[in-house]
């Protein structure tokens, strides 16, 4: 039971990370796009 409850937080820690990295590559984005226009 523990080693499931471990992995299934690496996996949330994962998806957490990657939701991050998305939002944060999407407003880098839109600052571009403000900045060049």
């Amino acid at each position: 039971m523990q080693v499931t409850s471990i992995t299934s937080r690496r996996n949330t820690r994962r998806k957490l990370q990657l939701l991050i990295v998305s939002i944060s590559m999407i407003t880098l984005k839109k600052g571009y796009r403000t900045f060049l226009d």
